[in-house]
């Protein structure tokens, strides 16, 4: 199982396959798991890579959950294509 270090904590992803990169961003409430059914078939032709939010799945909680709004995802989600030095992908 895979993790990245971010600076607001660690996340946890699944990644199989190879090629282009295809994120599998899920709902509130979810995780990675969501996918896990349609992982393996999308992985014959493509990077899948699929988070968990933070707060979700494997990844940390937030300290302070109620003060987290839609630019603190959107910076974490910036910061994780970084870290996993991704190309433009695609996203689901």
């Amino acid at each position: 199982m895979p993790f990245v270090q971010l600076s607001v904590g660690k996340v946890h992803y699944l990644e199989q396959g190879t090629g282009t990169p295809l994120l599998l961003l899920h709902a509130n409430p979810g995780d990675s798991q969501d996918y896990a059914a349609v992982i393996p078939t999308l992985a014959k032709q493509y990077r899948v890579i699929a988070l968990d939010w933070l707060g979700y799945g494997l990844s940390d909680r937030p300290l302070h959950p109620e003060q987290l709004n839609m630019d603190d995802f959107y910076l974490m989600f910036r910061e994780f294509l970084t870290a996993l030095s991704l190309p433009p992908a695609l996203m689901i």
